[in-house]
C-alpha cells in the first residue's frame, strides 16, 4: 500500500475519563508531576491535548518527560479554565518530537483550588509530514496569577523579543466579564503594530459558569526577536502565545 503520509500510529494514553492530576498544594504554584504514561508507545509526532477542569478558573499545564523526580519541561505553561459543566476544553495540538518509550508526565497550576483531567493523544506521522518541533517555549504567560497576559482595547506587550524564529505559534485567549468579542495579535514596536492574526470567537456565560476558551494553532513564521502585542474589543482578555519552532 502507498504511503500518504496520514496517521501511522495512535495512542490514547489514559482512561476514556482521562488522568487525574495531582492538585497543587498552593495557588498559583505548580504541583507535583502526575504520570500520564509509562512509556510512550512509538516515536511520538504529534500530540494533542484536552483538558478539563470543574470550576471556572484560570490555571497554567505543563508536559513533562523523563523520570520520575527528574521531569523536563516540553511544553510550558498550557493556559485552560474550566466550568461547572465538567466539559473537556481543547484540542490543543503540538508538532513535537518524543522517541519511543519515554515517560510523559504533567502538572499545573491555578488560581484557586479544583480538580483537573488529562486527555491526549499521541500520534506517530503527522499528516503531510509537517515538521516537529525542536522546541516550544511559552511568551506571556504570568504564574503569579496563573494566566496570560491582560490585554484591553489598546496594544499591550506580550513579549518585548521572541527567543527564536517560529514555525507554528499557539494563540490563546480567555475572555472575562464580557458575553462576546474580537482579539487580536500583532508584531512591531510600540505605536506600529501591524496585526498578524484576528478572531471573533471568544464568548463568556453567564458569571460564575464559565470563561471563555479560545486557542489556535497556526502555520506562522515569526523572526527571533519580533515584539508580540495583544489587545481584544472588550477589558480582561487573558492572552498568551506559545512558540513553536
Amino acid at each position: 500500500m502507498p504511503d500518504f503520509g496520514g496517521l501511522s500510529g495512535y495512542g490514547r494514553t489514559s482512561s476514556l475519563i482521562g488522568t487525574s492530576l495531582t492538585a497543587p498544594g498552593s495557588v498559583n504554584t505548580k504541583g507535583a508531576w502526575t504520570q500520564v504514561t509509562s512509556s510512550a508507545p512509538f516515536d511520538v509526532a504529534w500530540m494533542s491535548l484536552g483538558i478539563r477542569a470543574a470550576q471556572s478558573d484560570f490555571a497554567l499545564l505543563d508536559i513533562g518527560v523523563g523520570g520520575s523526580g527528574s521531569e523536563q519541561v516540553v511544553i510550558p505553561n498550557v493556559p485552560f479554565t474550566g466550568n461547572v459543566n465538567d466539559i473537556y476544553g481543547g484540542p490543543y495540538d503540538y508538532p513535537i518530537s518524543i522517541p519511543a518509550g519515554t515517560r510523559i508526565a504533567a502538572r499545573y497550576q491555578n488560581k484557586s483550588a479544583m480538580s483537573t483531567t488529562l486527555m491526549m493523544i499521541l500520534c506517530a506521522a503527522p499528516m503531510l509530514r509537517i515538521p516537529e518541533a525542536s522546541r516550544i517555549i511559552d511568551w506571556g504567560s504570568d504564574l503569579s496569577t496563573s494566566r496570560g497576559t491582560s490585554c484591553g482595547t489598546s496594544y499591550t506587550q506580550i513579549v518585548g523579543s521572541t527567543d527564536f524564529a517560529t514555525r507554528w505559534i499557539q494563540i490563546t485567549g480567555l475572555a472575562n466579564g464580557t458575553q462576546e468579542q474580537d482579539w487580536w495579535l500583532a508584531v512591531g514596536g510600540s505605536g506600529a503594530e501591524q496585526e498578524v492574526f484576528r478572531s471573533h470567537d471568544l464568548m463568556r456565560g453567564a458569571p460564575t459558569v464559565y470563561n471563555g476558551l479560545s486557542i489556535h494553532t497556526l502555520p506562522l513564521s515569526i523572526p527571533a526577536g519580533t515584539r508580540l502585542s495583544g489587545k481584544s474589543s472588550a477589558n480582561a482578555t487573558f492572552m498568551s502565545v506559545l512558540g513553536i519552532g
